[in-house]
């Protein structure tokens, strides 16, 4: 509680939320950022939005809601869905103009993000970039994006809010002097107790304080390389282990492969996380099979699917004779996240597209991705498409074909032909309601004047 309170203020006192303002809810209530969606807009006295599921992963309804509420909050939003609204703002979806602040944090904002969303919503938006971890309360530090940096890089990571201790340490935890880089260290009223029923993870991950004159106080280790810049504000450099984050979900690399190890074909797996054809960090697993047998990719990825979460399951799969290896025997992770492969459709029986709707659609579908060919019968996600690409997708579908697609039938649907089939049935759709409701009105007019005149 006290690390919310503190939290609450710094929303209070720094970003200004009261009574005036209204808030859309947006981040999932399982997950943490729930809290500060829901029960900061009500202790600052604010309006609360609330969405379903679907709404909040659709930039186009996220937009309408925005325009149609007079939403001038979003205190949740990872990187990706700035993007998807971006480009939504693009394909010619209105944006209205009562926005004033947006709440980044998940994943690394960038310059582009920034600028891209001061162009749809206009200079005057507040976007804030926010960095922390679910152990230490919502966040830790922030830094205002507007005309923080230049160029296409990321933003620095910002100062501590109130109550929050920010520390970079070397290995031997002295203080980093400036400039230098070491790993991040957290303290403060929102540290957590530590792991439920885990005494070792608690033991590595919170340590004793040993700048803290209050008997009993922790760090908390986030495994994040980073550096204090001479300007005060805290610059993120990367990883101390091989942990990643996509599309704002924590992923060890080695939990993925200790599930495809255990798949009979698979005799040494490597996972990787690298950008995708339209920049977006995802895990690609490189494969090399017992006895030389090619592994059936389908077969992998229902064996994936059983035992890993959707954002722990590779993007993509590479089947190698042989892992490359350094002299001393390992894997050489260098040389996998550098190299090159074909992407194509890995599943299902390949027709071409028939139809000016279903060739448009594989044409769009593999300049989005980079795959071809790209069949009638492909199913999105077995081209590589993911919640990110799919808002691009449905981006490009309300510029190309003038239809608002929900985001969740892409995935429904999964198909190039079903969607097709369902873009033609809204374009084919789009004439019929408006002369029914002419109808209908008329019907009302004429029902309306003979009452008047009896």
């Amino acid at each position: 509680r006290r690390g919310l309170l503190s939290y609450f203020a710094f929303l209070r006192e720094v970003y200004r939320l009261d009574s005036r303002d209204t808030v859309l809810q947006l981040a999932p209530t399982t997950f943490d950022a729930a809290v500060r969606d829901t029960l900061a807009p009500l202790v600052a006295g604010a309006r609360l939005v609330l969405t379903t599921e679907d709404e909040a992963r659709d930039p186009a309804a996220i937009l309408a809601s925005i325009r149609d509420r007079s939403v001038t909050c979003l205190l949740s939003v990872v990187p990706t869905l700035l993007r998807g609204l971006a480009e939504a703002a693009d394909a010619g979806h209105p944006t209205g103009d009562s926005l004033r602040l947006v709440l980044s944090s998940g994943e690394a904002l960038r310059v582009r993000e920034s600028a891209a969303m001061r162009r749809a919503f206009g200079p005057a938006l507040w976007l804030v970039n926010q960095y922390g971890a679910t152990e230490c309360t919502l966040s830790s530090t922030w830094c205002a994006a507007n005309g923080a940096a230049e160029g296409t890089g990321a933003l620095p990571l910002g100062r501590p809010i109130f109550n929050s201790r920010v520390m970079v340490l070397d290995g031997s935890l002295q203080v980093a002097p400036i400039g230098a880089a070491g790993e991040v260290f957290i303290s403060g009223p929102g540290l957590a107790r530590g792991y439920l029923d885990r005494p070792d993870l608690t033991a590595a991950s919170f340590l004793p304080d040993p700048y803290s004159a209050e008997a009993g106080m922790r760090l908390y280790r986030l495994g994040d390389v980073a550096r204090w810049r001479t300007d005060g504000t805290l610059e993120y450099l990367g990883r101390a282990d091989r942990q990643v984050k996509v599309r704002g979900v924590r992923v060890e690399p080695e939990e993925v492969e200790a599930v495809l190890r255990q798949h009979p074909a698979v005799r040494a797996a490597a996972v990787v996380a690298r950008p995708d054809p339209a920049g977006e960090l995802e895990l690609v697993a490189f494969l090399e099979t017992a006895d030389g047998a090619e592994p059936v990719v389908k077969e992998i990825e229902q064996h994936c699917a059983g035992h890993l979460p959707a954002a722990m399951t590779p993007a993509a799969f590479v089947s190698l004779p042989a892992l490359p290896r350094s002299a001393h025997g390992k894997i050489d992770r260098q040389v996998l996240c550098n190299w090159q492969f074909a992407r194509g459709p890995r599943l299902g029986r390949h027709r071409l597209p028939r139809g000016d709707t279903e060739k448009r659609l594989a044409e769009l579908l593999s300049q989005l991705l980079e795959v071809a060919p790209v069949g009638a019968e492909d199913r999105f996600v077995d081209l590589g498409g993911h919640s990110v690409s799919a808002i691009r997708l449905t981006s490009r579908i309300k510029r190309e074909f003038g239809v608002d697609l929900p985001l969740r039938l892409v995935f429904t649907l999964q198909t190039v032909a079903a969607i097709a089939a369902e873009l033609d049935s809204r374009r084919g759709a789009a004439v019929a309601p408006a002369i029914a409701v002419a109808e209908r009105r008329g019907r009302r007019m004429r029902r309306s004047a003979l009452g008047a005149e009896g």
